[in-house]
């Protein structure tokens, strides 16, 4: 009887015809290609574009820009909020007894709704896509009538200080730029800044894939010196703030870059090679295959993946950036991490610089630590505003 799945892997290249041996290739290839948007994917985090892309069509002080970084030169595409009272509300909340989590984004006060945007809301509405799914979550957008629009340009700068009001968010792996969009108009109406970057191979950045922390930090820097250059972001300290992958590729940038001062990470893996084998399919975005793949196959894999990169996982470790870090680190973690335990992320607080703290949330699941908008924002400015380890 012919195997069910040999067509399939032979179509994937999963499966070669001389043997099997050819498995740690195959998974080294997909560690080091771009994040595959997979239908699962989509269906958690599709339905917030219909609110997030008029917002950033509606708005002058908000601008989506190509830099060209390193060697290899790639080009990053950056979504940058500029502190402006946008005159938008966020509000969130997740209910732990339901599992279910609901974001509200209207405008506050009087405000015209462009009809192009209010056609296309309104169309989105139709189609159902305010709704957002995941396995254990139902996420839910209440649209007002007159979201957006107008306010999105109102307002005018909000004054600096002496700590870092730039910041640079990014986002776990796979995750578009623009899904920090709410935390970024929270905090424009406190005076940040925030520069949102697709990193290297994933989203609207080119590059053929990731590198797990060997470019990265390169290319941040890279773009942080274009972006001064420019007279975008001012000269000074800035601050970065990541989340899962992206809280990995922050400890090492901040770690390798003495202008950023300040340092936010949101559910940090300490190795990836060892996350990958214990956590490979939830890690990876939810990837399927007809198979499991073991450990050992895994393991491998990784292996395959440091020689093709030149690098030994150690050198682009987290756990080991953190402790060369100049400044205190601000530590997010849940009880209800699926992916990155509160014990991980703890031992690596327990590492960081004298004054380092850890914020512990209630049993919210790993997706939701990159959206939970309204609690981050207080978090976020709290770290900012007081200076870190005060």
């Amino acid at each position: 009887m012919r195997a069910p799945f040999l067509p399939l892997l032979l179509a994937c290249g999963l499966l070669t015809v001389p043997s099997l041996h050819a498995f740690p290739n195959q998974v080294a290839r997909i560690l080091l290609g771009r994040p595959i948007t997979t239908e699962h994917l989509e269906n958690q985090l599709g339905g917030l574009n219909a609110f997030l892309d008029p917002i950033i069509e509606a708005s002058d002080a908000i601008s989506v820009s190509q830099f060209e970084v390193r060697e290899p030169s790639v080009k990053l595409s950056v979504l940058i909020v500029e502190p402006r009272h946008y005159g938008i509300a966020v509000e969130d909340k997740f209910d732990t007894k339901t599992q279910t989590y609901s974001i509200n984004i209207n405008i506050k006060g009087e405000g015209e709704l462009p009809e192009s945007i209010r056609k296309r809301l309104e169309e989105a509405k139709a189609n159902g896509q305010q709704n957002l799914k995941v396995p254990v979550e139902q996420f839910s957008i209440e649209q007002s009538a007159e979201l957006l629009g107008g306010q999105a340009r109102a307002g005018g700068k909000i004054p600096s200080t002496t700590q870092p009001r730039t910041l640079f968010l990014l986002n776990g792996y796979g995750i578009p730029k623009k899904m920090g969009l709410p935390l970024a108009l929270l905090l424009a109406e406190r005076g940040i800044r925030t520069v949102m970057p697709d990193l290297r191979g994933q989203g609207e950045s080119g590059g053929s894939g990731v590198t797990w922390g060997k470019e990265e930090p390169g290319d941040l820097s890279d773009l942080l010196t274009a972006l001064q250059a420019k007279g975008v972001v001012e000269q000074g300290p800035v601050a970065v703030m990541g989340i899962s992958y992206g809280a990995a590729m922050a400890s090492l940038w901040s770690a390798r870059d003495e202008r950023v001062r300040a340092t936010i990470l949101v559910a940090p893996y300490q190795r990836a090679d060892t996350k990958i084998v214990t956590a490979y399919d939830k890690f990876l975005g939810g990837i399927k295959l007809p198979f499991r793949l073991s450990d050992k196959m895994l393991t491998e894999g990784t292996k395959v993946a440091a020689k093709r990169l030149k690098v030994s996982w150690e050198e682009i470790s987290p756990a080991e950036a953190v402790k060369s870090l100049r400044t205190p680190v601000l530590f997010m973690a849940s009880t209800g991490d699926e992916i990155m335990s509160q014990d991980e992320v703890a031992e690596m607080h327990r590492n960081a610089p004298e004054g380092s703290k850890l914020h512990v949330f209630e049993k919210l699941p790993h997706l939701l630590l990159g959206i939970n908008f309204t609690e981050m924002e207080s978090l976020v400015m709290d770290w900012l505003d007081k200076g870190p380890g005060k």
